[in-house]
């Protein structure tokens, strides 16, 4: 119902019907109301409402009450005024005073709200007079001035003796600002029990209804969640850019090693075919076994790079690193300076892990050298180790592809030198980077580069004045390889027709020259497709195909899976400056691997086992 009256007044009998009704302004349902009762006028909600107030009103004497008419959007309230009039009769009014109800809710909600407001913990709410005197604070600046300073935030207290000496004035210049009608912002780090704690504040005239100022809100938010957030954020993204570089740092390292061993091999090859001449005068002799020593060294540099780059093939073994520690402390002695102190902390119950054994002892003497350099004449040089069981890589591991959570041997190098400084450590795994005066290499980033290849990671923890701490962790054994006991080699299986595929012809010629001096014929091919056609076209008549696996166009491994289809009974010896192929299911193996570079012994011995074979013979595949 919508009631068509803002004022109304009116007389009931005893029977509660309508003898009279006035209104300023006249209605039809006015016209009706008289002899009505209210069951016969209002909702049955609204009547029942009515009739217990009149009923009260006449035993009681007068009343005043507020009673609403409809819902919703059409809700209007009414002040409602009543007293008895005659023996048993009813007098009195209806004023519509909707407005003022409304009015007076919202206050009452403006007032509910502001009071959850300042009774927020994480909101820091401050109202200051022009004195800097406490007129109003938030529950959470309550606590926090607590928490922070030790002191109550009470009412009345001149609010900047809270702070530090060396904010005070800054305060009461932001005060008078802000009181002068220009707002401030500014940022607020505290130092508390708990550490430091950082907030955004900001200062605003507060104003009475005429538009005086007449004090200062302050308010506060604590951004401490937020900065460590960023922080996180931020170091999470040095991070995959450090990881990112040396990726690319790796990929370049690859590429660099793929091309020299190429280089090496015609080297070492045509030196060793010099040497093995009985003609060479004598004193070519040395300098050419100097040319080859060089070479050699050139090969264990690119060693170095694959394992930076984590192109390596490590070969498998079980380890024990307690031992090997033991087995080179003499040999890192001797490295170190003289004064140095070398100490070992081994954990006695140590398992083994399965790792290259000459690449763990690089990853000791590189740690070890670093160490002594930083300790100087006098210091100290601690190697430890122990287990640990890590679902998830310690804060600032580096490590490559998918975490495995494992239990891991830990090989903890301490020194008590100065530490590296901050705007260092994010360089010392770049290869070629030192702070020495003299000597470039690969240091820590072939460390690095072998802790990967061994699916490990490596932890870094130095600081000025506290030394530094390396922490290099290696998954614990799980198992061995499976070792196959070595082939009966005959005494001399004869010469055989070998077909040489390698894009390089520095390798094609040595390679050539190499199998002549063991007694065989080669054959040379540049390209895959130019080996499979050759091969299509008399299968028969090789017995090895010697493969560099990275060629440009159709690479080694996809040739060899041609090769297995086609003639599986065919030798294939697989050579390559980079890493052996993995031994993944489907994946077509050799029969051999020689990594480059490589001498005439080496490529003699592998083809003596190949040839020696027995089970195997050139020719097509059945139903060819």
């Amino acid at each position: 119902m919508t009631w068509a009256h803002s004022h109304l007044a009116f007389r009931q009998d005893a029977q509660l019907r309508y003898t009279w009704a006035f209104a300023p302004v006249a209605g039809p349902d006015l016209e009706h109301l008289i002899g009505r009762s209210d069951q016969e006028v209002f909702p049955e909600r609204v009547a029942a409402r009515l009739t217990s107030l009149k009923h009260k009103a006449r035993t009681e004497g007068p009343l005043q009450a507020e009673i609403d008419l409809g819902e919703g959007d059409d809700r209007r309230v009414y002040e409602l005024v009543l007293a008895p009039d005659g023996e048993a009769g009813i007098r009195g009014s209806m004023v519509d005073v909707t407005t003022r109800v409304r009015q007076r809710e919202q206050a009452v909600a403006t007032a509910r709200d502001f009071r959850s407001i300042l009774e927020s913990d994480w909101l820091n709410i401050i109202v200051l007079s022009p004195d800097r005197r406490v007129r109003l604070a938030s529950a959470g600046a309550r606590r926090a001035a607590q928490h922070l300073i030790g002191a109550p935030l009470a009412l009345g207290m001149v609010m900047d003796r809270l702070l530090p000496e060396a904010r005070r004035e800054t305060f009461r210049t932001q005060v008078q600002q802000a009181l002068g009608g220009v707002p401030v912002e500014a940022d607020l780090t505290l130092i508390g029990p708990d550490g430091p704690r950082h907030f955004h504040y900001g200062f605003g005239a507060t104003r009475n209804s005429l538009g005086e100022i007449t004090g200062v809100l302050l308010l506060a938010l604590e951004t401490t969640a937020l900065r460590q957030a960023l922080e996180a954020q931020e170091e999470s993204l040095r991070q995959l850019r450090h990881s990112q570089r040396l990726e690319s740092l790796g990929l370049l390292a690859a590429g660099v090693a793929h091309d020299f061993n190429n280089l090496l091999v015609s080297v070492l090859s045509n030196t060793d075919t010099v040497l093995g001449d009985e003609l060479l005068p004598e004193p070519l002799r040395e300098p050419l076994e100097d040319v080859k020593t060089g070479a050699q060294r050139a090969a264990d540099l690119t060693r170095q790079l694959l394992a930076y780059a984590g192109k390596s093939k490590p070969t498998i073994e079980r380890v024990d690193l307690n031992r090997l520690v033991t087995e080179m402390v003499q040999l890192l002695r001797v490295s170190m300076f003289k004064g140095a102190r070398l100490t070992l902390e081994l954990d006695t119950d140590l398992p083994t892990i399965e790792a290259d054994r000459a690449q763990v002892q690089q990853i000791v003497m590189n740690l070890v050298t670093n160490a002594s350099e930083a300790v100087g004449l006098e210091g100290a040089v601690r190697i430890s180790t122990r287990t640990a069981f890590h679902p998830t890589p310690p804060d600032g591991t580096l490590f490559q592809g998918p975490w495995v959570a494992s239990n891991f041997v830990v090989l903890v190098v301490e020194d008590s030198g100065p530490g590296i400084p901050p705007e260092v450590q994010g360089r010392i795994f770049d290869p070629f980077f030192t702070t020495k005066f003299s000597g470039r290499g690969l240091g820590l980033s072939s460390v690095l580069g072998i802790v990967h290849a061994h699916q490990g990671g490596i932890v870094v923890e130095s600081g000025p004045n506290t030394g530094t701490k390396m922490k290099v962790l290696l998954p614990f054994s799980q198992r061995l390889p499976e070792s196959t006991p070595p082939p009966i080699l005959e005494a001399s299986p004869g010469a055989a027709r070998i077909l040489v595929v390698d894009d390089d012809p520095g390798v094609r010629r040595a390679l050539t020259r190499q199998l002549k001096r063991l007694g065989h014929e080669a054959e040379l091919v540049d390209n895959g497709v130019s080996a499979l056609a050759r091969l299509a076209s008399q299968p028969e008549v090789f017995r090895v195909v010697v493969l560099d696996r990275t060629m440009p166009g159709m690479s080694g491994e996809e040739v060899l899976k041609e090769i297995r289809a086609q003639y599986p009974n065919l030798k294939v010896l697989l050579i390559s400056g980079l890493a052996a192929p993995s031994h993944a299911p489907g994946v077509p193996q050799p029969d051999a691997f020689l990594p480059k570079p490589f001498t005439i012994t080496d490529l003699g011995e592998r083809l003596l086992e190949l040839l020696s074979e027995s089970g195997r013979g050139p020719g097509p595949a059945a139903g060819r």
